[in-house]
């Protein structure tokens, strides 16, 4: 069991009160949870093209909490959620967004095009730069990544970007 710490696009890091509320819940003796997930948005990761620093400044405050503990750490990491800002600006401003809606709400979401191949390339290397960052860190378990709906793309989208969308997303889990 994993505690899943969803920040919003809040404060991840290990000073939040939500990340404090976790790490006392996590060290309850007997607790059976074996260590956190934490849930950062591709913009966490990579605000700005090619820096990574910030989302691994995040990601190396839990690991060294966690390994005093000798829990253990899991990554979630959003490319699209029911909120604007899950996904660089880089990747916004080159057309690589797509905004969907809930059914009848009017609250929008975003999530990145991935039957586009620069986009879907732009989070490999992410993905990439994760793994030879973190590879020989045995209290980082693992990446997760949200389900693969597309939801109702305000504008649509074609059969091709849909087969697209998801040969790409296997691309993107072969590289996990």
């Amino acid at each position: 069991h994993y505690y899943h710490l969803m920040n919003g696009g809040g404060d991840p890091t290990v000073n939040s009160y939500a990340a404090k509320a976790a790490y006392q819940e996590m060290n309850v003796a007997n607790s059976g949870i074996v260590g956190l997930q934490l849930r950062l948005s591709w913009r966490q990761l990579e605000p700005t093209r090619d820096n990574y620093n910030p989302g691994f400044a995040i990601i190396d405050g839990h690991l060294n909490k966690l390994k005093l503990t000798n829990k253990r750490f899991f990554l979630f990491i959003a490319y699209k959620a029911d909120r604007l800002d899950v996904l660089p600006d880089y990747i916004k401003s080159s057309g690589g967004a797509y905004r969907f809606s809930f059914g009848g709400s009017t609250k929008v979401g975003e999530g990145a095009k991935f039957w586009d191949n620069s986009v879907r390339d732009r989070f490999t290397q992410l993905v990439r730069r994760l793994g030879q960052r973190y590879n020989e860190n045995f209290t980082f378990m693992g990446v997760a990544l949200p389900e693969t709906a597309l939801s109702k793309i305000q504008g649509g989208y074609s059969g091709a970007q849909e087969n697209a969308y998801y040969s790409n997303l296997l691309v993107i889990n072969e590289k996990l």
